[in-house]
């Protein structure tokens, strides 16, 4: 699909080229996606180790793996889940807000999003944090 896409612009700019994206760039826009995908406390080894990180703009990547091939796309992410929530429905939409947000944003199509839960947060686990800081 993304040559696709080159191929329409090069036609209509008379230029040729090249896009390429750096698999940090994905990872970002993964970590961007899971995060607001409820009941995904974090990603594990990574991105939020607690709620002030959490909050903040850091960019550590550790829990997500991917592959960037042709137009094609892998995950593996691994994740800490808030408990009371379906894990199977948290799965179902992450891989369908990855596969829409990568595809709109890249033109890169998601073929395989594996996901490993590490972890559970209680809430009571949350409210002790939260009155920690």
């Amino acid at each position: 699909m993304t040559t696709q896409i080159i191929k329409e612009i090069q036609s209509i700019s008379g230029v040729k080229g090249r896009l390429t994206f750096n698999p940090e760039v994905i990872k970002h826009i993964a970590a961007i996606v899971a995060r607001d995908v409820i009941g995904i406390y974090s990603i594990s080894g990574g991105i939020f180790d607690g709620i002030a990180e959490r909050l903040s703009n850091k960019q550590q990547y550790k829990g997500i793996k991917v592959v960037v091939e042709e137009s094609e796309v892998v995950f593996d992410i691994n994740i800490i889940v808030e408990y009371a929530h379906s894990i199977p429905d948290i799965y179902k939409e992450l891989k369908s807000d990855l596969k829409q947000t990568i595809y709109y944003m890249t033109g890169l199509e998601v073929v395989e999003v594996n996901l490993m839960v590490d972890g559970l947060k209680i809430v009571e686990e949350l409210n002790e944090e939260i009155a920690k800081d």
